[in-house]
């Protein structure tokens, strides 16, 4: 090879580098440089670069790839690694959460998102399940654990750890004892913690990132991932997991590893020995009022005018979404609902009622407002659109696709009702549809030319909802092709 040791090679090494995020300094080079040898002799090049743009353009180039990945990845991990961490997140993180999500949802029900990020063969996953289950809050969580190791993520899914693997080195007995079964000299983890997580592969260098069912996440852990990355690259993905974390979610980063000159984003906590990083609220526009004309006065005349009937109604409505786009839900929930005591059939307010229900977790109450309001007008598809909502939250997949398609059939150009649509095929494992429905949103955002928010957004803004759509596609495609 000509170009061994020169210009070509830095260039293959700065590939993999952009490719993966992790540095291929002089030590992971020497360790690749076997395997890269022996494919590009297996493949019939003479040089790097040729082996550079095959892996950049070739569709078969995903074996390859694949096998660098897991020659670059450290999957150096077990459970419950860094006890103080997850002492942190039972005592501390998790009981502040729940405090702010109790003014939200029913204390019975809340809903907990955590991204596990360079999860390996899933031991972090597991536990964070774990420490959930034995906070004793009372949480719905949904987890996920990704990786950019196929490999490792098997693994992960199968949840089968050997008795004496480096996994199960540090685990207490009584976690052992409770949250697996044994089956000869292997542990599985029960189904009850297994059946709350789920895995999925994915590359932290590429956007758009996952996102749970509804919303942001309020947790992300990335442990010891930072410390193989160039720190160009570290700031990149800290700053789209800011994007991608609810205001005042926690980020958990490696016990050695810190944001200091990395980003100002986040407040340092610290825990007893460690610290946890808390994202600073994003700076909002704020929300739309719907506008009141005030009465003209009459010139000269400053004397103070009675405030009519229908004038106090309107401002009645107007302060409950005031304090719905604050969060202040059920400050809002009661001027909503003295609102329509008097006004029973004010579309709106119904709406409103019905989406600050949800937002407290109370589904059957936001449902029946909803219905309501359906029956009032079947064409209201926003009110599809919300009872669909209420179906995913329930997995009630093809009941949630049935609303969403009558939602559409009231205003085809409903973006996120395309999108919740693909969402539920896709759960369904419908795949051709699923594609169709991400396709629609991307039709249907690219026609925003002014960047405004889709209706019932919740926050997301069009770029977000564009590349999360391109990244689905992309994964839906790939597995197809299996």
């Amino acid at each position: 090879m000509t170009d061994r040791n020169t210009h070509g090679e830095r260039i293959f090494q700065r590939f993999i580098a952009d490719y993966c995020g992790i540095r291929c300094d002089t030590d992971k080079w020497n360790s690749l440089k076997e395997y890269v040898h022996a494919r590009m002799n297996e493949r019939g090049y003479s040089n790097y670069l040729e082996y550079c743009d095959f892996l950049k353009f070739h569709p078969d180039s995903s074996v390859d790839l694949k096998d660098l990945v897991s020659l670059m990845t450290v999957n150096e991990t077990n459970f419950f690694r860094h006890p103080d961490q997850f002492t942190a997140l039972k005592k501390y993180v998790l009981p502040a959460l729940h405090v702010t999500k109790c003014r939200f949802h029913s204390a019975n029900a809340i809903p907990l998102s955590v991204w596990s990020a360079g999860c390996a063969t899933g031991d972090e996953t597991y536990s964070i399940a774990i420490a959930i289950l034995e906070s004793g809050q009372s949480y719905i969580p949904e987890i996920l654990g990704t990786d950019i190791d196929g490999k490792v993520l098997k693994e992960a899914m199968q949840g089968i750890y050997s008795k004496n693997s480096k996994s199960l080195r540090y685990i207490e007995k009584n976690h052992l004892e409770r949250y697996f079964d044994q089956h000869g000299a292997k542990y599985r983890v029960k189904n009850a913690i297994r059946d709350t997580v789920t895995f999925d592969h994915h590359n932290l260098v590429s956007t758009p990132y996952p996102l749970p069912l509804i919303g942001k996440w309020d947790i992300i852990f990335c442990r010891n991932v930072f410390i193989y990355f160039e720190t160009d690259t570290v700031r990149r993905v800290i700053r789209n997991m800011y994007e991608y974390l609810n205001d005042n979610g926690y980020l958990f980063i490696g016990y050695s590893e810190s944001l200091f000159n990395i980003s100002a984003d986040f407040l340092p906590m610290q825990i007893g020995e460690i610290f946890v990083y808390r994202k600073l609220p994003t700076k909002t526009p704020e929300a739309f009022i719907p506008e009141i004309t005030p009465a003209p006065k009459k010139k000269n005349d400053h004397r103070p005018r009675p405030v009519t009937k229908t004038e106090e109604k309107r401002s009645l409505f107007t302060a409950a979404f005031e304090l719905f786009s604050r969060c202040e839900f059920d400050d809002s929930l009661e001027k909503i609902l003295q609102f329509l005591k008097e006004n029973p059939v004010h579309a709106e307010g119904r709406l409103l009622a019905g989406r600050i229900y949800l937002e407290k977790g109370l589904c059957d109450q936001a449902a029946r407002e909803f219905t309501q309001l359906i029956q009032s007008d079947s064409l209201c598809a926003p009110a599809h659109y919300f009872l669909g909502v209420i179906h995913m939250k329930k997995n009630q997949f093809e009941q949630a696709i049935k609303q969403f398609k009558k939602a559409l059939y009231a205003n085809r150009n409903f973006a996120m009702a395309h999108f919740s649509l693909a969402t539920a095929y896709q759960y369904s494992g419908v795949t051709d549809r699923a594609l169709r429905e991400y396709r629609n949103v991307i039709k249907c955002l690219q026609k925003n030319r002014d960047n405004e928010l889709p209706e019932c957004a919740n926050g997301f803004n069009v770029k977000v909802l564009i590349e999360t759509c391109r990244r689905s596609i992309q994964r839906l495609q790939e597995t197809l092709l299996v």
